[in-house]
């Protein structure tokens, strides 16, 4: 069987699986907090909304500008906004990937980097805890996704910018942007940015040569500036003070640190528990790809016997180390502020990391054994590559037919839930035009963690359902 034809079949499986989470993202409507900050929007001006939300509730100034802008566009944009984030998204990782793959003499590269960015975020979605609030629900998904769309277009400039492929000063530029918009949206992707930052820093300070040292290490520091600001604007705002006032105290120094450690050990430990179908896939799939497609990149004699000095080791060992550090570092805000746990949308965040470091690292392993000694046998026979590029594409394949038997299955449960929210919705705005001054209406059950309509008319999401369709009291039964 032809690589190319391998490929293509490979690249359809992973776009046909994330097409089945885009389907399902269509019967997203607008839910909780979205209503408090439609309201406002159509109520308040543009600085009136960003001066309430900054001083009265949160400090992140690219969550309130972006949940402002998006949400006035209504339920019918929030149910496509998950499937445009996605497109980015993997257009963007595809167009980061792809200098790298090139770099390690990987045949067809482009449509490697394509597949290869299609299968992190199939295992991502495939994986998290609560996908829904991470990447359908708008607010979450603005929130928790967005500034990871954001870090893989500024990755792509960091690897074009350490390969020579672009000038130093506009790279500083936008690295230092992107960092500080994607820095504004939540303090646990904020403080894993300037740990990817120190990291990248002292990355570049011990292995970084010539020109593309000092550019690699401009461009660290505007980021580094960017994403500081960011969380210190967050950090220090009045509305996250009046947050902080309804939290515990702040754990000691150690207790921040071990905690953090230990909720990151938990959160790789759960990937391949609670997700080992994923897990194997995110690591048996590049490990066959990299002996297929990426033997001739791989660093180091052929022949040679396996040792930490080759440098294909020591970059999977260093990826997987930097990984779990980020996860640390995510999880640290949660401590400070909760001393908990992270909730399972804010474990999108660190799991993203994870999983392309596993990936990345996994199709490393894969090019570099071909090259070992012990493995000659193996790989030096004809029928290897084909067989390991075989079995990738089986792997695909079969993950693709899983997640499309899943949505088949709850593909019903979303569309009726779609139907519901808009025959209420249609009820609601005949009754706000009607001037009712009390409305009794049935509510939706609640969804993945996010609460809907209550009996109670004082119930947060009753008050702010109220403020969006201008009724002045509004209960659920």
């Amino acid at each position: 069987m032809q690589k190319k034809v391998v490929l293509g079949a490979a690249l359809v499986a992973v776009l046909a699986a994330l097409a089945c989470y885009a389907y399902l993202s269509t019967f997203t409507r607008l839910h909780a907090d979205d209503y408090c900050i439609a309201a406002d929007v159509t109520r308040l001006d543009p600085a009136a909304y960003v001066l309430k939300w900054y001083t009265q509730w949160t400090g992140r100034l690219s969550y309130i500008t972006f949940t402002g802008l998006l949400t006035a566009l209504g339920a019918g944009f929030a149910a496509w906004l998950p499937t445009l984030t996605l497109l980015l998204w993997l257009a963007g990782l595809s167009w980061a990937l792809a200098p790298l793959v090139c770099r390690a003499q990987w045949e067809y590269p482009r449509l490697c980097a394509w597949i290869a960015a299609g299968l992190i975020l199939l295992v991502l979605y495939a994986a998290t805890p609560n996908l829904f609030q991470s990447a359908f629900w708008e607010i979450g998904l603005i929130n928790y996704s967005f500034p990871l769309v954001g870090f893989t277009w500024t990755g792509g400039v960091l690897v074009r910018l350490g390969l020579g492929q672009i000038q130093p000063k506009r790279a500083a530029a936008w690295v230092g942007g992107l960092s500080f918009l994607s820095g504004g949206f939540t303090e646990a992707f904020s403080s894993m940015q300037v740990a990817f930052y120190v990291l990248l820093l002292m990355a570049t300070m011990v292995w970084g040569k010539g020109s593309a040292r000092k550019a690699l290490l401009t461009a660290a520091w505007a980021g580094l500036l960017g994403g500081g600001l960011a969380l210190g604007i967050s950090m220090l705002s009045p509305g996250n003070a009046v947050r902080r006032e309804a939290l515990p105290e702040p754990p000691g120094l150690i207790r921040l640190v071990l905690f953090s450690i230990r909720n990151a050990v938990h959160i790789v430990g759960k990937y391949f528990v609670w997700t080992p179908g994923w897990a194997a896939l995110s690591v048996g799939v590049p490990l066959a790809a990299g002996w297929a497609f990426g033997a001739g990149g791989a660093e180091g004699p052929r022949g040679a016997k396996l040792s930490w000095r080759l440098p294909w080791v020591q970059a999977a060992g260093l990826m997987l180390t930097a990984a779990f550090g980020l996860a640390v570092a995510a999880c640290a805000p949660v401590v400070y502020s909760l001393n908990a746990y992270p909730d399972d949308r804010t474990i999108f965040l660190p799991l993203f990391f994870w999983v392309l470091a596993l990936t990345a690292a996994s199709a490393l392993v894969g090019s570099g054994l071909r090259q070992m000694e012990m493995l000659s046998k193996w790989s030096g026979h004809p029928r290897s590559a084909p067989a390991a590029a075989g079995l990738a594409l089986a792997g695909l394949v079969l993950a693709a037919g899983v997640i499309g038997w899943r949505t088949a299955q709850a593909a019903p449960e979303y569309r009726q839930y779609a139907q519901d929210w808009e025959r209420r919705d249609a009820e609601l705005r005949t009754m706000s035009q009607s001037g009712a001054e009390e409305v009794v209406i049935f509510g939706l059950p609640s969804r993945f963690g996010v609460a809907d309509l209550q009996e109670s008319p004082d119930d947060w999401v009753n008050r702010c359902m109220a403020e969006y369709y201008r009724i002045p009291r509004l209960r659920g039964r």
